[in-house]
């Protein structure tokens, strides 16, 4: 019988006062129906209190979503009108301590990009408790980064992983993030180096980073670095430069620091 009704005619019925009474219930029956993934996509939101309920149903599959294909249908497509309707409990470190890689690097994209958190029970500062709890769960190597995998050998770790959020980021999560056996190579990377180039990360974070960068790599030019990093640089760079190289950089300090 359920498998005969349309999704319009679902929409109509669960949008009926009442009707939704049980939250388990409704999710019984969304994992039951076999075009749920239409309903969601196709029918229009016409109760916040039934998105809500709806997008709780149907959460864990799509932070258990495992192929790019499979991440992009879900966040772009089947959710696309119910993600406003995130709430603290769908983004907590207890619910995303299952998520794929790629589900969670899609959800910290997504909540970053102009997502509106006036209309949400959580912050920013919320979004990043769960993040630092989800990358630092692994083992010795960073968690979501792997050489040999296509979708997650990108050395920009910090880039692709926290974002946006990164100004949130403490001297003590950064020497955690980094103490991996992988993460020098994380260090010179161009997206992550403009990520930590933000007025809005604490000095402790930047020069620790640029120390952490010329101890792994002392030839590294600091014409490399963006201003906020090259304001918390150890004087040792200067020593393998040339005149001209110096001067540059002098120029750069005198007018960004």
């Amino acid at each position: 019988l359920l498998s005969s009704i349309s999704p319009e005619e679902l929409s109509e019925f669960l949008n009926r006062p009442n009707t939704v009474v049980n939250g388990s219930e409704l999710c019984t029956l969304l994992d039951n129906y076999s075009r749920t993934n239409q309903y969601l996509e196709m029918e229009p939101v016409l109760s916040s209190v039934l998105a809500s309920q709806t997008l709780e149903c149907v959460w864990p599959r799509a932070l258990s979503a495992s192929t790019q294909a499979d991440v992009e249908q879900w966040f772009n497509v089947i959710l696309v009108h119910y993600l406003p309707y995130l709430r603290s409990q769908l983004i907590s470190s207890t619910q995303l301590s299952g998520a794929s890689c790629l589900s969670y690097r899609k959800l910290v994209s997504i909540l970053g990009d102009n997502f509106n958190f006036s209309a949400a029970d959580f912050s920013p500062a919320d979004v990043y408790s769960s993040i630092k709890v989800y990358l630092s769960s692994g083992d010795a190597s960073p968690r979501c980064y792997n050489s040999s995998d296509p979708f997650l050998n990108s050395t920009a770790w910090f880039a692709d992983n926290i974002g946006f959020f990164i100004t949130f980021i403490t001297l003590s999560d950064l020497q955690l993030f980094l103490s991996g056996s992988m993460s020098s190579v994380f260090l010179e990377n161009s997206e992550n180096l403009q990520l930590f180039n933000n007025p809005g990360i604490s000095a402790s974070v930047l020069e620790y980073y640029t120390t952490q960068l010329y101890i792994q790599n002392p030839d590294f030019s600091p014409l490399g670095l963006p201003a906020e990093l090259l304001c918390q640089s150890p004087a040792s760079m200067f020593v393998f430069l040339g005149d001209a190289d110096i001067q540059t950089i002098l120029t750069s300090i005198n007018i960004f620091c």
